[in-house]
């Protein structure tokens, strides 16, 4: 009888694909579900914190206006988080308006449906990094601000509504003048450069079918079907079994790359 297997190696390249694309994928952080409609009006301000080990590409900007008509919307950031009221909105204050849009504005004065303010915004907040925003758009929405803080996450990022974060109200360069006022909209961003090393996967293989494989960058955990057993797969070169826990076999070299095995077994090279 014939086994229809996916061979490891076409297992792999679909994988490392896979993670390809959903590096790629753009993510939106939105507080639309969360604050609601009834203040206003002018800019907003939060911080912007981007977690992961790479930057990232704030791309578009959606907000609420209870303005009609032809409006410009801009965005602005500064170094560092907004921990008190951030002061006039300038280059001599360290902020800088990062993209400025612009729309027609669709008049919204009871809803968190949001409408593009800046679709083609490039900026860039750099790895392991927290940017003040300000989002200003002529006759903006915004939430009078009574829940101490608010985290909105997704995408390695998280965008961070608060007490002596959110501040509303006025017009760049003026400072804004009222405490406690939280943005209504949503940030989509991307990431930027080359996806950093993919998180091994935990695969399932059946090794009674001979299918198994050795992958480099390891460790790569595998679980046997069969038997339940755990292997870990290491490259011989950023691997030490004499400090590793455990009664470690080697079980199979190639090259530069072995495999070590908590359960005595063979590993087959694909």
């Amino acid at each position: 009888m014939k086994n229809n297997i996916i061979k490891p190696t076409a297992l792999a390249l679909l994988f490392f694909l896979t993670y390809l694309s959903a590096f790629a994928q753009p993510t939106t952080l939105s507080t639309t579900g969360v604050f609601t409609n009834n203040n206003g009006t002018g800019m907003v301000t939060f911080n912007f914190r981007n977690n992961n080990n790479f930057p990232v590409r704030i791309t578009r900007v959606e907000g609420v206006t209870g303005t009609a008509g032809t409006n410009i919307a801009s965005i602005y950031f500064k170094p560092g988080a907004i921990t008190a009221n951030p002061g006039v909105i300038s280059t001599a204050n360290g902020w800088t308006e990062a993209a400025s849009e612009s729309f027609v504005g669709i008049t919204n004065n009871t809803t968190t449906a949001t409408q593009i303010f800046i679709n083609n915004a490039n900026l860039i907040v750099p790895a392991n990094t927290t940017y003040g925003m300000v989002v200003f758009a002529p006759g903006q929405r915004y939430f009078t601000y009574t829940l101490g803080s608010t985290i909105i996450s997704g995408g390695g990022c998280d965008m961070i509504h608060g007490t002596g974060i959110s501040f509303g109200n006025g017009t760049p360069p003026a400072a804004p003048g009222i405490a406690d006022r939280a943005w209504i909209g949503q940030l989509t961003f991307e990431p930027v450069g080359a996806p950093p090393a993919p998180i091994p996967p935990l695969a399932n293989f059946d090794f009674t079918l001979g299918q198994d494989t050795i992958w480099e960058n390891s460790p790569r955990v595998l679980v046997n079907t069969s038997s339940g057993n755990i292997r870990n797969y290491w490259d011989i070169t950023g691997f030490n079994p004499t400090t590793a826990t455990g009664i470690w076999n080697p079980v199979a070299i190639t090259g530069t790359r072995q495999c070590w095995t908590l359960n005595p077994g063979v590993c087959g090279i694909d």
